[in-house]
């Protein structure tokens, strides 16, 4: 067996990593696609692929990667087998199982590569921080998830990676950062958050310096957390909806052709269709100041099994940019109908609801 090739998405600051790795067999070729997470998980996902068709590698590498806003790098052996060993030996201390089909990727785990250094290619996969404000986002998010090992590379100070406000793996879910202060490097954070199951306000100060063109953290402030009960956060985080209704013409030659296109799409399966959710090509909207966990998602597509194309999105000018893209592609299969907008998402809703048409959602509503 002959290492090929390895890439990998860099994007660990978001907390997880796509990774791919290529290996030349006796018999042909062996392509494995990874997904690292740092939040609990290890080795969250694994599919192993022998000699797999163009078509069919590309599909997955878009399935693993095309989510994660990311730019792909290039990695060497070592790099790759040392993730690999190290996202592995996470499971078992996480309590996680290994993916049902590790027995795929068990030589791997039985390799001794060179060493490499971890700090090195921890950085090596995260995307370089341009802003302060972006900074900020990034660390409040990993703090929120308690990511010890991304607040331990980023700062300095030991005592700093004892601190936490949750119990483990929460999700960020709302952040507004302020300047403490018209001079200096410190910054206010107003977060909301979810921690298994619950909901909770933060206050949070955070102050950070320049280390070798770097920014690091200096120091972080805990001040008051709040609890929320589940509608005062989703009030909060709640954004209007873009709904589009596309009659569709020969509704399973659309959807094959359409799922191959949107091979990037995290794709989920309901009762009465499809939903493919397609996130934007990179995580620029950790740059803002008024942070929203969902607004890294451009379109989500609802495919029924009646022949309905359900599109939402959430600015009116992506709305009409995704109808133009979608009419301009696929115009032989789809015709626009109708057009709403809702004070809060409703396609979840929908899509739960088990209604063949977004009409007769509509009606029963």
């Amino acid at each position: 067996m002959e290492f090929l090739s390895a890439i990998a998405t860099n994007s660990r600051l978001m907390g997880s990593v796509g990774l791919r790795v290529a290996w030349e067999l006796p018999d042909g070729r062996l392509d494995q696609f990874f997904l690292l997470d740092a939040e609990g998980l290890g080795i969250a996902d694994y599919v192993g692929i022998k000699n797999g068709e163009p078509k069919r590698l590309h599909s997955e590498t878009e399935r693993l990667m095309g989510g994660l806003g990311a730019e792909r790098i290039k990695l060497t052996f070592a790099e790759a087998v040392t993730l690999i060993k190290d996202y592995a030996a996470r499971n078992e201390s996480y309590g996680k199982p290994l993916p049902a089909n590790s027995g795929d990727f068990e030589f791997i785990l039985k390799m001794n590569p060179a060493e490499v250094d971890a700090q090195e290619i921890f950085f090596k996969l995260c995307k370089e921080i341009e802003t302060p404000v972006e900074f900020i986002n990034y660390m409040v998010m990993r703090f929120v998830a308690r990511d010890s090992e991304a607040i331990r590379y980023f700062s300095d100070n030991k005592d700093i990676c004892e601190m936490y406000i949750t119990k483990a793996n929460a999700s960020l879910l709302k952040n507004s950062v302020k300047k403490a202060g018209r001079r200096g490097l410190g910054y206010v954070s107003r977060l909301i958050y979810e921690d298994k199951g619950e909901y909770s306000r933060c206050i949070l100060g955070m102050s950070m310096k320049l280390v070798e063109d770097r920014y690091m953290i200096a120091a972080i402030t805990i001040g008051t957390v709040t609890r929320l009960d589940a509608a005062e956060a989703f009030d909060e985080i709640r954004r209007e909806e873009y709904i589009g209704i596309y009659h569709v013409d020969f509704p399973d030659e659309f959807r094959d052709t359409f799922l191959y296109d949107m091979s990037h799409c995290l794709k989920s399966p309901f009762e009465s269709g499809i939903m493919l959710t397609e996130f934007r090509l990179d995580n620029s909207h950790v740059k803002s100041p008024e942070y929203l966990i969902s607004n890294d998602i451009a379109s989500i597509y609802f495919i029924t099994n009646s022949g309905q194309l359900v599109v939402a999105n959430y600015y009116p000018q992506e709305r009409i940019d995704a109808d133009s893209r979608l009419l301009n592609c696929y115009s032989e299969y789809i015709m626009l109908g109708d057009e709403f907008i809702f004070p809060a998402s409703v396609i979840y809703e929908f899509a739960l609801g088990g209604c063949d048409s977004f009409y007769s959602f509509l009606t029963k509503r």
